[in-house]
């Protein structure tokens, strides 16, 4: 599997895998990515810089973002089943429709 993303800024990346197993991206910087419909499906996005980036239908079924940065981020129409978004800074991303973030440590 490959991903291939271009930031705002005109860098590019490859990454590339053997097709099996978790993808490890943790803490990587995709600020500003254009991640469009990408396949991260259980991968490991722990600590990830994914500020400005667009998702927007991007399947992150399962995938651990714990403590990502989401700020700014487009995620409509991304699937986000099972995946892990605990301390994750989503400040101004744009959430799937129907999305209603609830404050857990509240009684």
């Amino acid at each position: 599997m490959n991903i291939r993303a271009n930031s705002d800024k005109g860098r590019a990346f490859r990454w590339g895998g053997s097709g099996s197993g978790v993808m490890r991206l943790r803490g990587v910087d995709l600020s500003g990515a254009d991640l469009r419909e990408a396949n991260l499906s259980g991968a490991n996005l722990v600590d990830a810089i994914l500020r400005n980036a667009d998702l927007m239908g991007a399947d992150l079924c399962g995938a651990n973002l714990l403590a990502a940065d989401l700020s700014d981020a487009i995620l409509r129409e991304a699937n986000l089943s099972g995946a892990d978004l605990s301390s994750a800074n989503l400040s101004n991303a744009k959430m799937p429709k129907g999305w209603v973030f609830v404050d857990s440590d509240s009684d």
